[in-house]
Order: C-alpha cells, then sequence, then structure tokens
C-alpha cells in the first residue's frame, strides 16, 4: 500500500521489520469491535454493529463522559479543534473518528491495519461523515511536517514496537503550539500488579520462564503491551521535545477488581461506586497525557 509522504510514494509494508508485521496481523484478526465474548449477532459494517460497539465501548469510559455533551467530552476540547487539523493514531472501528467529524474538526484518522481502515471509511460513509482515512504505521507517518492542531491517540501506541519513535513522528507532524492525548496502559495499576505480576507471574510460576515484559505481552492484548509509570511516560515525551506534560490515572471499573468475569460482574454491584471511582481514578489501568509543542 502506497501513502503520501513529502511528494513522494513510499511502500509501508517493505519499511515495516517483522515484528510490526507480526502486530499488523494481530490487530487485524482481533480488531476493536469489543466483541470479547462473541456476543455482536448483527451484520458487519451495518449502523446497528456501529451502534452496539460504541455502545459498549462508550459504557466502559464512563471516566471520560460529561453529561449532555459528546462522548469523552471529558478529556477532548471538542469546540478547541472545530475547523483545525486533527490526526488520530489508531482509529479502530471509527467511534472517535466520527465524533471528531461530527464536531466539524478536519480529521485524518490512521490504523496499521488494513481491517480498521475498513470499517472506519464504511462508518463515514453510511453517515456520510468527512474524514482523511488511512491504513499507516504510525512509526513512519506519511504526512508532511508541521501539519495538525492536535494529535489523539487512545490505547493504541503502547502496542508498537517503536514507541518513542511514534511519539517523535508526532512532533514532527505537529504545529508549533500544537496539542496531543494519548492513553497507554499503567503500570501502577491494579491489573498489573495483582493479574500480571501476582497471580500470572508469580502464582502461575511465570516468571520462572517469563521477564514481565514477556508476561504483559502474554496475557494483554497485541503482540506487544507495554505498561508505563508517569514518570517513564513523561520521559518518553520529553525526549522527544514536547512540554508541559501532565498524566493522569484512570480506566474501566473491571479493571479495578481482577476476579473471574461473572463473579467479577455479581461483587461490583455491591461495590459502592465511590470506592470503585477511587481505586479506578488512583490504580485504573490506563494512563492518560496531554502534552505540547512549544511554539
Amino acid at each position: 500500500m502506497f501513502v503520501l509522504r513529502r511528494k513522494k510514494y513510499v511502500n509501508m509494508n517493505k519499511k515495516m521489520s517483522k515484528l510490526q508485521q507480526q502486530i499488523q496481523e494481530w490487530w487485524n484478526l482481533n480488531p476493536m469491535t469489543y466483541d470479547w465474548k462473541k456476543t455482536l449477532k448483527v451484520p458487519e459494517e451495518t449502523r446497528e454493529f456501529f451502534a452496539e460497539i460504541d455502545r459498549r465501548f462508550f459504557d466502559a469510559a464512563f471516566f471520560a463522559q460529561q453529561k449532555g455533551e459528546p462522548p469523552f467530552s471529558k478529556l477532548i476540547d471538542y469546540k478547541a479543534w472545530r475547523g483545525k487539523q486533527v490526526l488520530e493514531i489508531g482509529c479502530g472501528t471509527g467511534a472517535l473518528a466520527a465524533i471528531f467529524a461530527q464536531q466539524q474538526a478536519l480529521i485524518s484518522s490512521i490504523d496499521l491495519t488494513h481491517r480498521a481502515a475498513v470499517y472506519t471509511k464504511r462508518r463515514f460513509k453510511l453517515y456520510a461523515l468527512k474524514g482523511n482515512i488511512l491504513q499507516m504505521d504510525a512509526e513512519t507517518l506519511g504526512f508532511r511536517d508541521k501539519t495538525f492542531d492536535f494529535v489523539w491517540s487512545w490505547g493504541v501506541i503502547h502496542h508498537s514496537e517503536n514507541t518513542q519513535r511514534i511519539v517523535s513522528e508526532m512532533y514532527r507532524v505537529l504545529k508549533p503550539g500544537g496539542k496531543a492525548s494519548i492513553m497507554v496502559y499503567n503500570r501502577n495499576s491494579i491489573y498489573f500488579w495483582i493479574y500480571l505480576m501476582l497471580s500470572r507471574g508469580i502464582f502461575c510460576g511465570r516468571f520462572l520462564t517469563h521477564s514481565v515484559q514477556k508476561i504483559c505481552n502474554r496475557y494483554s492484548d497485541g503482540v506487544i503491551a507495554k505498561y508505563y509509570t508517569p514518570r517513564q511516560l513523561g520521559e518518553v515525551f520529553r525526549k522527544s521535545g514536547f512540554s508541559a506534560v501532565k498524566t493522569e490515572i484512570c480506566g474501566q471499573k473491571a479493571d479495578v477488581y481482577p476476579l473471574p468475569g461473572n463473579i467479577r460482574t455479581r461483587f461490583i454491584q455491591f461495590i459502592p461506586s465511590p470506592i470503585t471511582h477511587w481505586l479506578v481514578y488512583n490504580f485504573g489501568c490506563f494512563l492518560y497525557l496531554t502534552a505540547s509543542k512549544p511554539k
């Protein structure tokens, strides 16, 4: 496949490493339809299909919602990006790309996989939305320097072979004064320490044959799954030149109770919401970062 970069066409797949190609293939086979239990019983690429995916995604992201406003309005100031150039890294099935388009941002949304790009293009066609949807490797973005006002990425760049390279590419394509907001997995989370390190690493004996990173890779989604502390993630962005770096913790309710699925669902019902919310905002699985490119 070919993408435009500095008036030259380059073959993306030829530039990808073997590991990056494996990552691409995994996500092609496991797209972000939020259908872990295979209960999505509607035809693919229909309005019903996208509506159910969005319901599952946005219900789990309660921490990002602001009553009466579009989904993720606690984290995204949509009004600030109206008429502005916005880049989304990792479109999935296009849920947030569609909202950016509906809020009149000039959205370009990319994904490493062909399948995600197809889903998102189909969504945009069904809802008559305007956007630039491309299959592209974020480690080698096919855009000119200083193109975008805002770069957004939700749960993507920690699955790539070279996350630092992606952050440097984000910096390159941002205009001076531009902003970036991303989410990666939180190393200081209950999920990391209880489920991965204690349960899998110690109780199941995986530390006898696996490193910490190999355990993260094996028992998280994707081929690679990196977990960052706020300090580690901040260093990645500062190394690429970003300033005004800030991080906060958030996550899904299920992630702070590392129990079997059916037991966890019943258990959460009996826990007061303030307790669950405190755990989510202090030990949730998501680490959210905002940063700026100096003017």
